[in-house]
């Protein structure tokens, strides 16, 4: 915690009352980030379908069977 005073040393247009400095945290590109697992994900075999909306699934032997809609509606089953 810091002071409005110390605060504002760090910051000189900061209005407050008080503050909490937090050095180890950040700010991300989280677009970046999603594609960088997108390609991560892709690069070890996972295969990604945009704008398939779930339309149910069950858990079964084996894996879980998903359901997935569109105009062509179709059945799979994923090990993990």
């Amino acid at each position: 915690m810091l002071e409005a005073r110390e605060a504002r040393t760090l910051e000189p247009q900061l209005s407050c009352v008080a503050a909490l400095e937090s050095p180890s945290t950040g700010i991300i590109d989280s677009h970046a980030y999603m594609l960088a697992l997108r390609g991560e994900a892709e690069g070890r075999g996972a295969a990604i379908a945009f704008r398939s909306p779930l339309t149910g699934g069950r858990v079964q032997r084996g894996g879980i069977e998903l359901e997935v809609g569109s105009t062509e509606p179709v059945r799979l089953v994923a090990r993990t």
